[in-house]
């Protein structure tokens, strides 16, 4: 009788849960960390993106203002908002633009390039880390 019910049992043995368990685990590991570093190129990509953006406006801005932007009004700190302000007011941005530049701004430093002596801006850029940089162009990596 106990031959009979074992013969029409259908289903999984606990070796082979095991075995499928095991071997979800080791795709896991070896998937999750490729997705972690898409993200994080992903967000470089953006932010570099959004640096182009404001970039081309500011060279859009001189060639018809015949002058750089001014962010003599900006606050300390604030010199980004001021320059994505009065692009937008001048029409060489968006309000999309400059909402997603402040998105992808919120944790990077960003440095506001100026003619000498003034506060209009001529172009931004990222911060670098310039150990890194040094360290990277030792290696001859960059």
């Amino acid at each position: 009788m106990i031959k009979k019910f074992m013969k029409n049992k259908k289903g999984f043995t606990l070796i082979e849960l095991v075995v499928v368990v095991a071997i979800l685990g080791i795709l896991a590991l070896l998937v999750v960390p490729n997705v972690v570093n898409r993200i994080k190129e992903t967000r470089e990509t953006v932010i570099d993106a959004n640096i182009k953006v404001i970039n081309n406006a500011i060279k859009m801005y001189y060639a018809e203002q015949g002058d750089y932007p001014d962010i003599s009004r900006a606050q300390e700190g604030k010199e980004i908002e001021e320059l994505l302000n009065k692009l937008q007011t001048a029409g060489y941005l968006d309000a999309n633009e400059v909402t997603n530049a402040l998105k992808a701004f919120e944790n990077v430093s960003i440095t506001v390039n100026t003619v000498q002596n003034t506060s209009k801006v001529t172009s931004i850029e990222k911060k670098r880390d310039y150990k890194l940089s040094l360290l990277l162009k030792v290696n001859g990596l960059i």
